[in-house]
């Protein structure tokens, strides 16, 4: 079986967040090549991720649902859209593990734990 193993640091832009959690990617793709090594990220485009080529998908920053352009949506709604869209994603790629470094997204902890997927926290020491 190739094994697929969620990655989702804990925000957009937190370079630390990333580099830490594609380090043990790249690590993981040298023992196995074949494995499905997706991360998971908010915000849009990621750089870093495409010059390594790890595969990534987005959700909204929670900075860019407090924008004029969803004022329409409360609160709540936006919180429920990133929830399902976490159940969504988790569901679709099908991960045997999820890695998280230090405070993850919460509503993806939750489809990760809803689903008794094994969990990994990267956490440093500060």
């Amino acid at each position: 079986m190739i094994p697929t193993i969620l990655f989702q640091p804990p925000n957009g832009i937190g370079l630390g967040h990333i580099s830490r959690l594609s380090a043990i990617a790249l690590a993981i793709r040298y023992q196995f090549p074949n494995a499905k090594l997706p991360f998971v990220v908010e915000g849009g485009d990621h750089l870093l991720l495409q010059s390594l080529r790890l595969p990534f998908l987005t959700l909204p920053h929670r900075d860019q649902l407090r924008k004029a352009s969803w004022a329409a949506w409360t609160g709540t709604e936006s919180m429920t859209m990133i929830s399902y869209l976490s159940e969504c994603l988790v569901d679709a790629l099908q991960p045997q593990a999820a890695i998280f470094d230090c405070i993850p997204l919460r509503p993806m902890v939750h489809a990760v734990t809803k689903r008794s997927i094994p969990v990994i926290l990267c956490v440093r020491k500060m």
